[in-house]
């Protein structure tokens, strides 16, 4: 598939970024987000107000709301077959025409489409899809493999490989990444991940609500959701398709009406 790679700043479709290239089918995202120097192959989701920084991928990966993750982060990366008599992408097709995910490629040469193995191909479809939660701050150089699922409230300490699934409110760190302490007390996490307070309306309760008290958060926030004095937060969502090398965008739906649409954007700077 074509690459499309796009200018900084589009704001009509609450995309800030300056550079992202739609290396996949499609992406989806609640705008506003901050994807800079990114590329995404495959399928991907990211959430209301996360950013991503530079020199980093997704693969077929979901990313909830409010995450912070810094340069160089890769989530569910490519892998390769070690069953096979090469590890080279020549054994599984992974730079063909119709499947590649770059604009580099060895197809370009004439000695390479001699050697590729087309009847044995592992689609990077077919990779498992990797759940990074919401409320999740990522370090500066982190790996996570595919199929991982980090947790809510989770943090993942900067140059840590991620080989398995993260519990909510986690501090990780190391190669491989083990558990250094969780955020608060068992009793806290409980009632935060109860609350799930990332998919309400924060702006218009912002006066009440303190953000540097945790027990107070929770009361009162728990308390406005009870008396109906906070809304779900109504977000469209954007979705992105790379249609041969030309990008379409269309917003789509929201939790007020989750049928709405509206005509599709041109995306192509």
């Amino acid at each position: 598939m074509p690459t499309v790679c796009m200018l900084p700043n589009i704001d009509e479709l609450g995309l800030v970024t300056d550079g992202l290239c739609l290396l996949g089918h499609q992406f989806i995202y609640e705008p506003p987000v901050g994807i800079f120097s990114f590329q995404l192959h495959d399928t991907n989701e990211v959430g209301y107000l996360t950013y991503m920084n530079r020199y980093g991928s997704l693969l077929n990966a979901r990313v909830g709301r409010y995450c912070s993750i810094a340069e160089g982060v890769f989530i569910g990366p490519w892998e390769h077959p070690t069953d096979r008599i090469s590890t080279h992408p020549f054994v599984f097709n992974a730079f063909a025409p119709k499947d590649t995910a770059s604009d580099f490629s060895f197809e370009k040469f004439e000695i390479y489409p001699r050697i590729v193995d087309r009847q044995n191909v592992i689609p990077s479809t077919e990779a498992p899809q990797t759940v990074v939660g919401n409320d999740v701050w990522i370090g500066r150089n982190v790996t996570i493999l595919q199929g991982v699922t980090v947790g809510h409230g989770a943090v993942i300490g900067a140059h840590s490989v991620v080989t398995k699934d993260v519990e909510p409110y986690s501090i990780v760190a190391g190669l491989p990444a083990r558990t250094i302490r969780k955020r608060f007390d068992e009793k806290t996490i409980s009632r935060l991940l109860a609350l799930q307070w990332w998919d309400y309306d924060l702006a218009s309760a912002r006066e009440r609500l303190p953000y540097d008290n945790i027990e107070a958060f929770i009361q009162l926030l728990s308390g406005m959701i009870d008396r109906d004095e906070v809304a779900l937060l109504d977000v469209m969502k954007v979705v992105m398709s790379n249609v041969e090398g030309e990008c379409k965008a269309g917003q789509f739906g929201s939790a007020e009406d989750p049928g709405s649409t509206q005509q599709p954007l041109e995306c192509t700077v």
